[in-house]
């Protein structure tokens, strides 16, 4: 979920924070989902071939963490693309994170089952990002806007 949230601000960030031009922020707040649709297929390989799901959820929650943070403490210049690194590490952590996840459900739900637990899965996803934007709204109307990585960070870790 702090992930989706961030794609909701990220064009507004980078053109604040760096002073870059919409069409540039748009490029570059693409860069995890490119990342993603290449990564996730050979992450699938790595995870299917390695096993331990769980160590590879994990690192990728950390992952997400230090790319939160990275983008958080960077400091504020005209036209730096510093902030790609953070993006290119949110897209690794994604990747990894999503491979590891779904085929865990298996292990918890009986196969009758596991296309109404899919279902949930994904409902619950999604109320989620429904009423994500409105908080992360009022964070970016706070007088700490940097309170927002915060939030993310925490989520990351969840």
């Amino acid at each position: 979920m702090g992930v989706c949230l961030f794609d909701n601000v990220s064009s507004d960030y980078f053109q604040t924070r760096f002073g870059i031009d919409p069409e540039t922020a748009g490029i570059i707040i693409g860069i995890p989902s490119l990342i993603v649709i290449f990564l996730t297929p050979l992450f699938g390989v790595l995870i299917d071939n390695v096993g331990g799901k769980t160590v590879f959820m994990i690192a990728a929650s950390y992952l997400l963490l230090v790319a939160y943070g990275f983008l958080d403490f960077l400091p504020p210049k005209k036209g730096c693309y510093d902030g790609v690194y953070g993006m290119v590490l949110i897209g690794i952590s994604t990747s990894i994170f999503s491979t590891a996840l779904y085929p865990c459900l298996s292990y918890v739900v009986n196969k009758d089952h596991l296309s109404t637990a899919y279902g949930l899965f994904m409902s619950v996803s999604n109320f989620a990002l429904a009423v994500g934007p409105p908080f992360v709204g009022m964070i970016q109307d706070s007088s700490v806007k940097d309170s927002f990585f915060w939030v993310l960070s925490a989520q990351s870790l969840k």
